[in-house]
């Protein structure tokens, strides 16, 4: 370790974990660089928490998605949060925090995809929603009517689901969608839907959230 120390002009640190803290190639402000990445894309990449929202901004907002996790580990670690825990609801919070401040014209898209991301991996009914609520209450009742009418037209996965009104206030969530999901979800296409709602029931048995997506007039 010495000699190669003295080969390639290593800094590192002289206890555990021994991390390098610069050589004759990377300088320490380019090390600290490469760890802010590696603290968010550990976080937002590697564990699959928000697919389709990361695919968007490395797409459409930023020029790669090295670019996208420099500023937003820079960002990360100007406030500190590297060094205090987080829950699941606070990795969501942050980036569209960060979004409103420095790319807000995305705002919107991306609040649609994270939406979808969140509640497509949750198992069961959130108690609260990290987002503004911006479906009012008579835009619930005919969303909710309208599953309720017409549940025998939604999608092959909720043919073992016996829907009642109960149960959609007990394990459903509704909200309002301005982005064609699926159209970016198959094709990468940014496409604006009007009237469109997202319908997720959590499955008390099978512990599966069952999706579908709503035009309602």
């Amino acid at each position: 370790l010495t000699a190669a120390s003295e080969q390639y002009g290593y800094q590192y640190m002289k206890v555990a974990p021994y991390e390098m803290l610069s050589n004759s190639v990377l300088p320490f402000n380019d090390v600290v660089r490469i760890k802010q990445v590696e603290d968010v894309l550990e976080k937002y990449w590697n564990d699959h928490r928000m697919d389709l929202t990361i695919e968007y901004l490395v797409r459409e907002v930023f020029e790669s998605a090295f670019d996208f996790f420099q500023a937003f580990g820079a960002y990360w670690e100007e406030r500190g949060w590297s060094r205090i825990g987080q829950q699941l609801v606070d990795l969501f919070t942050r980036l569209i925090s960060f979004i409103e401040e420095h790319h807000a014209t995305h705002y919107v898209n991306v609040l649609n995809l994270m939406k979808f991301d969140y509640l497509s991996r949750l198992t069961h009914k959130p108690r609260s929603q990290w987002w503004p609520d911006d479906l009012a209450n008579d835009q619930r009742f005919a969303v909710t009517q309208h599953i309720l009418e017409n549940s025998q037209q939604l999608n092959a996965t909720f043919r073992t689901v016996s829907l009642l009104e109960r149960d959609l206030q007990k394990h459903a969530v509704i909200v309002p969608l301005g982005l064609d999901i699926d159209a970016f979800r198959d094709e990468f296409v940014i496409k604006d839907c009007a009237n469109q709602f997202l319908f997720v029931y959590y499955d008390p048995k099978s512990r599966q959230p069952l999706f579908e997506f709503l035009t309602v007039l």
